[in-house]
């Protein structure tokens, strides 16, 4: 990588080179500074904010300002698991709650996420199915997350023990179980293999 000198002497080189080209049109009053056009005049602060939605355009992009990539960059390291926390660090909000204002509503995904994970916890946790009753009358195995409440406690009161339940806990594919009884001998089996 070009060192800092290098690329100032290659900016300046540039600048004489224009100001050559372009005689008495070019701005020498304004040749202190690093960043001029090509006419000399120093680039004004704001130049980038409204250059950058017409370059989009011209190279066949979606037109958008040129603050929604700090949104956009916010919006993916949000989607990618970073923390509200570390996203206020990078973009240097004074408070987290500015933050947590404008990037929480993204997380809406994971509350859907996290609330399946807890469905699925507490319907599949052995010390809450321990503790439900079963009816006697009927075992209600019909592959339903609803059933497997009873299913557990079923086997848990005949001896299985709970490491074996929540090994096949873990292997039981939900969508598919079209009676738990079934897929645990199935899992049985395989396990004396």
């Amino acid at each position: 990588m070009p060192s800092i000198s290098a690329k100032l002497l290659a900016v300046h080189e540039e600048q004489e080179r224009n100001r050559k080209l372009c005689g008495k049109s070019y701005n020498k009053a304004e040749s202190q500074y690093i960043y001029t056009d090509a006419l000399g005049n120093r680039i004004k602060p704001n130049y980038l904010t409204s250059a950058f939605p017409g370059f989009l355009v011209k190279n066949g992009f979606q037109r958008m300002r040129f603050h929604d990539l700090r949104h956009s960059c916010a919006s993916l390291l949000l989607a990618n698991g970073v923390s509200l926390k570390e996203i206020q660090e990078w973009l240097g909000h004074s408070d987290f709650a500015i933050t947590a204002n404008i990037y929480a509503h993204l997380e809406f995904g994971s509350k859907v996420a996290s609330a399946g994970k807890m469905v699925w916890i507490e319907a599949t946790s052995l010390v809450s199915l321990a503790k439900t009753e079963t009816d006697d009358n009927s075992s209600g195995d019909d592959g339903s997350i609803q059933a497997l409440p009873d299913f557990i406690t079923t086997l848990i009161s005949g001896g299985v023990s709970p490491e074996s339940v929540q090994k096949w806990l873990s292997q039981v594919d939900y969508s598919s179980v079209s009676s738990f009884a079934n897929s645990f001998h199935v899992f049985q089996a395989n396990a004396t293999i």
